[in-house]
């Protein structure tokens, strides 16, 4: 894993009533896309977020958990990479870019590998 990248643990709850599951897939509404979403409006670019379950279309959930790996960009200074986000920041900004029926219920950093 790159060094100047971090890692962000997410617990994310949703209704799933309107998703098409949670996967992310081409043309349906997902509650992946739906996180990449407002996560690429934060960081300013595309990112991907890997979850450790899947939910079906319709289900609801009050703890998934995915991780997503971040490498913060000067969006002033294209190519000048900056410290990472604390997470409480990332918390905060990523659940004002989301829809209501999503949220970000923890976020933390952690290592490539949890033991």
């Amino acid at each position: 894993m790159n060094p100047r990248v971090q890692r962000y643990l997410v617990a994310i709850e949703y209704i799933g009533t309107r998703f098409s599951g949670s996967q992310q897939q081409a043309k349906d509404r997902t509650v992946v896309g739906v996180l990449q979403e407002a996560f690429h409006k934060f960081v300013g670019q595309p990112v991907k977020i890997f979850c450790s379950s899947r939910t079906d279309a319709g289900v609801h959930a009050l703890s998934n958990v995915c991780h997503i790996d971040v490498e913060r960009i000067s969006k002033r200074k294209p190519g000048e990479v900056l410290p990472p986000h604390e997470p409480g920041v990332v918390q905060r900004a990523v659940n004002h870019f989301l829809q209501v029926n999503v949220l970000l219920i923890s976020l933390v950093t952690c290592s490539k590998f949890i033991m």
